[in-house]
């Protein structure tokens, strides 16, 4: 089955939406715009989520719809390393450590 995720990123307003497109279907995931200066690094953080779920059994749409919301997550809760932080998700991680990326 082919299937193309467009990214909503670059748009305006509050919210995105993101676009799952097969030729059966376009499947739709409104989430947060998040309005932060440094986002690079946010396709290739999706596109791996994505795969790794997809690579798990995922069917297409839960994975994206579980990968964007991590994406969107990675954003939410960045370290000073950089714009992404996928160790948000590392419970051994204490939450008081936890810090937003300067912006």
């Amino acid at each position: 089955m082919g299937a193309v995720l467009v990214k909503d990123g670059h748009g305006q307003g509050n919210t995105g939406t993101d676009r799952l497109v097969t030729a059966q279907s376009v499947d739709t995931f409104a989430h947060p715009r998040l309005k932060l200066g440094k986002t690079h690094g946010t396709g290739c953080h999706l596109s791996s989520a994505l795969a790794a779920l997809i690579a798990l059994g995922t069917p297409l749409p839960e994975a994206s719809a579980q990968a964007i919301a991590w994406t969107t997550q990675a954003l939410e809760h960045g370290f000073d390393e950089g714009p992404l932080s996928v160790r948000y998700l590392d419970d051994s991680i204490n939450p008081t450590q936890r810090s937003r990326a300067p912006r």
